[in-house]
């Protein structure tokens, strides 16, 4: 039973946990938490219960330790790879006496590492998840396999999950108990269906965590799927690509081979982009936070034949006294214009929409992603919605599937040195950080970093300078543009 929070003791630490003001068993905060609403102490009592073994009816005293001999112990914990808990309960004692027993025979134990492993590989890590409707449910953990080399050589697989990444992903850096930092790759999406695609593609296995709907400081966040990959190497080679730390505002459209354009829009459009009906009509439209990057997308669908046909305003003498209309008209005689990008204000930070509802573009469109590309590597229910909008039989869905495309597989470059990128120390400042340009405060010890750029290979996004050492939070900037940025 929960105390009243009149009678709750005077905590030891400012946050106890995230969930409880005090262990759930010894009802004081003493001790530090440990998991599941438990104290270091009142932890491991239980896990040792749970560990214990039950002593058979008939047994008499010492039969344990007479069991134990060197031979079962190296038979049990090496051949058979059980762990302590396991042998425990086999013999009918505590996991203490099994742990005496191996350090008397002198049987090497295993480190906390090669522990976890085999914990993991035997599905016996698991943690406690609260679902959308109130229960609680056990989520079992599961070790991770990660293809490192993904994200190094230009692939149609390659540039549709990155489409993805740039959309629905999230790049951050992370303490962990131990006090090394962790590199996290993190894709978060409504359906979980995206996510076992990205997966499937890069031949990669973790596990794909449900979110219920929950509310933050009055803000509702609905259901939704994440998965993390801990992997250096991919953050290097995602921050290399044009992936950043809070990269909503600023990213810009990727430099790649000019076949794998088409993949890697397909990839943004099934993360951010949209294809629906308006009053019994089909639509597409695609929004972003950052406008370069939108500008790209609209720039590398007017070369397929997506456009539009008319500038349209309501202002009056709008064509004479508008600057961008005029370059607009110069820039493209033939009355053939990129979309319309929209700019929205209503929230904190503006976002950027193109949208299209002709037939010929929405066509030329499905053509552009679908045409000879598989099946696991699109959505299929914004796949659906074409299909239906445009009315195509299943006869035809058949022969632009069988569409062959060339593509020559295009390595990328080593851009930086082995310790180039992220090797050096990661500083924390301890003040906020004022994003001048973008008139956003950004969360109190907001990670900056500090990369060494020995090779002189990355720029200064403001003066495109290449200083030895360059400072970054969405972009990288050298010392003089970083303090003009931002107001620390």
């Amino acid at each position: 039973m929960d105390l009243p929070r009149s009678q709750i003791p005077e905590q030891k630490y400012k946050k106890w946990s995230l969930k409880h003001d005090y262990c759930v068993s010894c009802k004081t905060t003493e001790q530090k938490h440990k998991a599941r609403g438990l104290c270091n102490l009142c932890y491991d009592s239980q896990r040792e219960l749970e560990h214990r073994g039950k002593r058979s009816e008939h047994g008499k005293h010492g039969d344990a330790t007479n069991k134990m001999t060197y031979e079962f112990l190296l038979d049990r914990y090496v051949n058979k790879q059980q762990s302590l808990g396991e042998i425990a309960k086999e013999c009918g004692c505590t996991r203490q006496l099994v742990y005496l027993r191996m350090k008397w025979y002198e049987i090497p134990l295993r480190n906390k590492s090669s522990a976890r492993n085999l914990a993991l590989n035997s599905d016996k890590l698991f943690f406690e998840r609260e679902q959308s409707d109130g229960n609680k449910k056990d989520v079992v953990l599961m070790k991770q396999e990660i293809n490192e080399g993904f994200f190094k050589v230009w692939t149609p697989a390659m540039a549709y999950v990155l489409g993805v990444i740039y959309t629905d992903g999230n790049m951050n850096i992370i303490k962990s108990q131990s006090r090394n930092f962790v590199y996290r790759v993190t894709v978060y999406q409504k359906e979980p269906e995206l996510l076992e695609k990205v997966l499937f593609l890069m031949k990669c296995k973790t596990l794909i965590i449900k979110n219920p709907r929950r509310i933050y400081n009055g803000v509702v966040a609905g259901e939704g799927c994440f998965f993390h990959l801990n992997s250096e190497t991919l953050f290097n080679d995602l921050l290399k690509l044009g992936v950043t730390p809070n990269k909503s505002l600023t990213m810009e459209f990727p430099t790649m081979p000019s076949e794998m354009e088409r993949h890697f829009i397909r990839g943004c459009w099934d993360g951010d982009g949209s294809v629906f009906f308006n009053n019994g009509k089909l639509c597409a439209s695609y929004v972003s936070g950052a406008e370069s990057f939108i500008q790209g997308v609209a720039e590398k669908l007017f070369k397929i034949g997506i456009y539009r046909k008319k500038l349209i305003s309501t202002h009056q003498n709008w064509e004479e006294n508008n600057e961008a209309y005029k370059q607009l008209r110069s820039d493209f005689s033939e009355n053939k214009y990129p979309l319309k990008i929209s700019k929205e204000t209503r929230s904190k930070s503006p976002s950027y929409c193109i949208r299209t509802s002709t037939k010929e573009n929405l066509e030329n469109l499905f053509h552009y992603f679908y045409d000879g590309v598989d099946e696991t590597m699109y959505l299929k229910r914004k796949y659906d919605i074409f299909v239906k909008g445009l009315n195509i039989s299943e006869e035809k869905q058949k022969t632009f599937q069988d569409i062959p495309y060339q593509y020559t597989p295009t390595p990328i470059p080593a851009k930086t040195t082995e310790n180039t990128i992220l090797k050096a120390s990661v500083d924390i400042q301890s003040r906020f950080v004022q994003d001048t340009k973008h008139k956003i405060r950004l969360n109190p010890k907001q990670r900056v970093l500090k990369i060494q750029n020995a090779d002189r290979h990355l720029k200064c996004k403001g003066c495109g300078s290449t200083p030895e050492v360059l400072r970054m939070i969405n972009d990288t900037y050298c010392l003089a543009c970083f303090e003009r940025r931002y107001e620390i």
